[in-house]
């Protein structure tokens, strides 16, 4: 009886330890496969290389976030995006992305003067606050300015991800906007949309109640104040 269950036990952890191994070996052949794709894709995105880098600086607001793969690394937003966009000099650029809890700053360079609308990422990123436990990835490719006019589109790439950044100078964008960047995105540059997410449509309506809050508060208070001396 004592043979059996050792033998059984034996076995067991043999069969444990193939599905261990046999799982690593199809997740590492999924990201290879993976990484050949975004490779492939980053090949055939077209950027826009006319465009005035002095007016692309300043704030904007992330409005949409169209995701091109699938992948477990995808950008975990839960609040308004905005973004700043610094240059020094025609070579660098800074892009700080500032959501809830959370603010990266990405250092990015022009490495062909002759595809200005490609930027290659600089060093790591620059996580000045986060969620306590949460975990940043380091970002290393490529971003691309799809789009630079009223609204600036930035597609990054690298070899785990693949997502496109759509940004206004205002909290929100007409339906008819982004279905013309999205067709550009499938049409010219050839990248499927698995998914993509509105972010900051509230934005402007937030602020607003805010505004009301306070001036009810202060109405409020002056009311109060006015009857006990009238």
């Amino acid at each position: 009886m004592f043979k059996y269950k050792t033998i059984f036990s034996c076995d067991t952890r043999s069969i444990v330890l193939f599905f261990v191994i046999l799982s690593s070996l199809l997740e590492t052949n999924a990201r290879s496969h993976q990484q050949i794709n975004t490779e492939e894709a980053c090949k055939k995105i077209k950027s826009q290389s006319h465009y005035s880098l002095g007016e692309m600086t300043g704030y904007w607001y992330g409005v949409e976030i169209v995701e091109h793969i699938h992948s477990r690394n995808k950008p975990n937003v839960d609040s308004c995006i905005k973004v700043e966009l610094k240059t020094k000099g025609n070579d660098n650029v800074y892009l700080t992305w500032r959501e809830k809890n959370l603010a990266v700053t990405y250092t990015f360079y022009n490495q062909d003067s002759t595809q200005r609308g490609v930027w290659t990422s600089l060093g790591d990123q620059t996580v000045a606050e986060k969620p306590f436990g949460y975990d940043y990835e380091q970002f290393a490719g490529k971003l691309f300015v799809v789009r630079a006019s009223d609204n600036l589109v930035l597609t990054f790439c690298s070899s785990t991800k693949l997502f496109t950044l759509v940004l206004s100078k205002n909290y929100t964008m007409n339906s008819t906007e982004l279905n013309s960047i999205h067709n550009s995105l499938t049409r010219i540059s050839g990248l499927t949309i698995k998914d993509a997410k509105r972010y900051c449509r509230n934005g402007a309506y937030n602020v607003k109640a805010e505004n009301f809050l306070i001036l009810f508060i202060l109405g409020f208070v002056a009311f109060k104040m006015y009857g006990r001396y009238s």
